[in-house]
């Protein structure tokens, strides 16, 4: 009867955890700033926009970012690419002498950057979203008149889009994402009134527009022939919504998970990552949208906004300067900016789990790690040693395809020298 209770209990337990293939770790940009939103264009370049006219760029896949642009007069809200060399951004400038919208562009990699006032300081635009070199589109958080503008000649000018005449349809418009050249979607709103979409089925030249929800949403994209959105608010958490009619009919759901999704994508078709904002976690879905699952940012970051350039390349932005780095590597992953006076044992994660898990622990100092494997018996099944040379806390992914399912337990021990200086013990259990 035991045993039976035990197979029934980790049965739900499984329906409760989902593993995700991979983990996010933490480093630092030469910017202390808040970093607002991150642009790949290519599985190679990518840019950053964020408070203080920060713009900073990789060339190669993240591993190295420089600093484009500093004006600590301008925020940026958005930066879009439609190759490696033409780009856009918004910023809002708030001062006495001149406040508005600005357009930055750039023809030559953000090597250069020219800024523009739109000529109504009224229209504040916080989204942008280029199908080619010419033909753009922006929605606004603030406008006396249309919310979604569109343009034919790269933005030297803008007209505003006809919307109908819902009361809904001047809500801000967090994001817009086109599919082709006529079928667009935006969506937005505002928190505790009304979640909002609009699409387009003529080039952007008319949207129609409509409540689909309570909450706002802040991300659009375009994923296994559908359009899928999130968001949330302070008080019910995470959103989600998802069309297969290019927005004609939502499907609209509250995920309860503490936090608001301000952006996700999708890895490839099953794993799919949202950050969560102030909440300081990512969550994660394994089934194409179907459930997801909280885990804690590295650092307790703020996430912002991230993006896959690839299946293997993905990035989160966040306050404070900080990137995260997604990872589908095995090995040892470490936490660059943490400080610990105490050797600590987190618990792994996800647990229960199959066929990999991430055991993560905190060290004062540099030393000798080892990490055992156990059965239930004592029996030692696998052993892991690592040379760590400073103080931090530190990931390792365990692939444990060769072993049955049950429960085991996981020993991490600081050594110095020849001698167990300290040991710390876990338990996880395995599914297959």
């Amino acid at each position: 009867m035991k045993k039976l209770l035990l197979i029934i209990s980790i049965f739900l337990i499984s329906q409760t955890y989902i593993r995700a293939q991979g983990s996010w770790s933490l480093f630092q940009t030469p910017v202390q700033d808040d970093l607002r939103k991150i642009f790949f264009v290519d599985s190679t370049y990518g840019w950053i926009a964020g408070d203080s006219g920060v713009i900073l760029k990789t060339t190669n896949s993240g591993l190295n970012w420089s600093l484009q642009n500093r004006n600590t007069s301008y925020y940026f809200n958005d930066i879009f690419f439609v190759d490696r060399n033409i780009g856009w951004a918004l910023a809002w400038r708030y001062n006495f002498n001149q406040f508005g919208t600005f357009f930055f562009k750039t023809t030559n990699g953000g090597l250069n950057w020219t800024s523009t006032l739109y000529p109504d300081t009224m229209v504040f635009a916080q989204t942008i979203f280029f199908l080619n070199q010419n033909t753009g589109y922006f929605g606004t958080a603030s406008s006396p008149f249309r919310t979604i503008y569109k343009t034919t000649n790269a933005g030297v000018n803008w007209s505003p889009g006809n919307i109908d005449s819902g009361f809904v349809s001047n809500f801000p418009v967090r994001d817009i994402f086109f599919l082709n050249a006529n079928t667009g979607v935006a969506v937005g709103g505002f928190i505790d009134i009304a979640a909002v979409a609009w699409y387009t089925t003529n080039a952007g030249n008319n949207w129609i527009s409509a409540p689909i929800g309570s909450e706002p949403l802040f991300c659009v994209r375009y994923i296994n022939n559908k359009f899928i959105a999130m968001g949330g608010d302070f008080e019910y958490g995470l959103s989600y919504a998802e069309t297969s009619n290019s927005g004609v009919n939502w499907n609209y759901k509250n995920i309860d998970i503490f936090g608001m999704a301000l952006s996700f994508d999708f890895r490839n078709v099953n794993e799919g990552w949202a950050s969560s904002g102030f909440s300081q976690k990512l969550v994660y879905t394994t089934d194409a949208g179907v459930r997801w699952f909280p885990v804690d940012s590295p650092d307790s970051s703020t996430v912002n906004w991230l993006q896959f350039a690839n299946e293997n390349i993905g990035y989160a932005v966040c306050n404070k300067g900080k990137i995260l780095k997604y990872s589908t590597s095995t090995g040892i992953i470490k936490f660059e900016n943490e400080i610990t006076d105490n050797f600590v044992l987190h618990p792994n994660f996800p647990n229960p789990f199959n066929s990999s898990t991430l055991i993560s622990y905190s060290i004062p100092s540099g030393g000798d790690i080892k990490i055992e494997i156990i059965d239930i018996t004592g029996r030692n099944i696998k052993t892991i040693s690592r040379q760590l040379e400073e103080q931090g806390r530190y990931y390792e992914k365990l692939e444990l395809n060769e072993i049955t399912s049950g429960i085991y337990f996981y020993r991490v021990t600081l050594l110095r020298g020849s001698s167990d200086m300290s040991s710390r013990t876990g338990k996880m259990i395995f599914l297959k």
